[in-house]
């Protein structure tokens, strides 16, 4: 890698990977570990094209870095729509590091308010890629949610590891985007919040239209702090 030159990875040139293909890249050096990383996290800014078999493209940006914190990270603005046709998933790649069984735990809130919970019990090994199915995780999710909106928050028990999943959905479409987290920020000047926009994040608009040959989506110029 050099200093300003783009890096470009094609999962079809690296047969072992995943099916899905290259879901993220980490940094890491032979004289370095976790623990002696600088203090502030590594993240690549990478961004991630996934293409279905149908030809579909979801366009992502990584949030999956090394982290020299251990602590939990906390699962937010995640809303998704599940039925018999459409089904919905989180993708959660691990780094350098194990993580310990049952360390990803959910809670989904149909629009009555009913709340249901549920772990994904296995164990997470180094550079592994987890598809958490929301369906499989809660039976019946379908009836639960009644064909309305639901909400997913969720907690990470997790070392050495900054993630927010990629929430995605598979059904007569694909679909994705990627989930927040709950920061844990002091008081923000009035001057600066005014500059980030307000508390506007990442503004975003969907086109449908039957002049389009493929599905589309155009983001504004970056607005916070995110």
């Amino acid at each position: 890698m050099l200093p300003g030159v783009p890096l470009s990875v094609d999962s079809r040139d690296h047969p072992q990977t995943p099916p899905e293909g290259v879901l993220a890249i980490f940094p890491t050096s032979s004289q370095e570990t976790a623990d002696s990383a600088p203090q502030k996290y590594r993240r690549f800014y990478s961004m991630v094209d996934w293409y279905s078999e149908a030809g579909d493209l979801v366009s992502l940006h990584s949030d999956h870095s090394v982290s020299p914190a251990v602590k939990p990270i906390e699962f937010t603005e995640i809303v998704f729509l599940e039925t018999a046709e459409q089904k919905t998933f989180l993708v959660l790649v691990n780094g350098a590091e194990a993580q310990a069984p049952g360390s990803v735990a959910l809670r989904v809130r149909n629009l009555a308010g009913e709340i249901r919970s549920a772990v994904y019990a296995p164990a997470m090994a180094p550079f592994s890629v987890h598809k958490l199915r929301l369906g499989e995780l809660f039976p019946g999710l379908p009836e639960f949610c009644g064909g309305q909106h639901a909400t997913l928050e969720g907690k990470f028990d997790c070392r050495h590891l900054f993630s927010r999943p990629y929430v995605m959905t598979e059904g007569q479409h694909l679909a994705g985007y990627h989930g927040g987290d709950r920061y844990q920020w002091t008081g923000i000047p009035r001057f600066l919040y005014k500059a980030l926009g307000r508390g506007e994040v990442n503004p975003m608009v969907a086109l449908h239209s039957g002049a389009l040959t493929h599905r589309q989506s155009a983001q504004q110029p970056w607005r916070s702090g995110r």
